[in-house]
């Protein structure tokens, strides 16, 4: 049997791609395992991403917890400008491909 190749593709925000290939032979049981291995690649990816984003954004804070603090000096705060720290790149767009037949 011929091998199979899966191949997937991740764009980032800033325009980058990340391709992965993972080779399989012709058959459902191996393009199964593939389709795992590939699995597994991309979440380990979009996981290292998340944490990336998550240090460019200064860390994991609660908006819940924020809000609870904020309530109690509400009628003293001023509107809170535009000092924000800039937002992280968008996540990768979807792709989506149609199967030729």
């Amino acid at each position: 049997m011929a091998a199979v190749t899966l191949q997937c593709e991740l764009k980032y925000r800033d325009g980058l791609k990340k391709k992965i290939d993972v080779n399989t032979e012709n058959n459902l049981t191996s393009m199964m395992a593939g389709i795992k291995k590939l699995n597994a690649e991309v979440s380990q990816l979009l996981t290292e991403l998340v944490a990336r984003e998550k240090l460019f954004s200064g860390g994991d804070c609660d908006d819940d917890e924020k809000e609870e603090d904020s309530d109690e000096d509400e009628e003293t705060e001023k509107p809170k400008t535009s000092s924000r720290v800039p937002e992280p790149p968008e996540p990768p767009a979807k792709r989506s491909r149609t199967l030729k037949t």
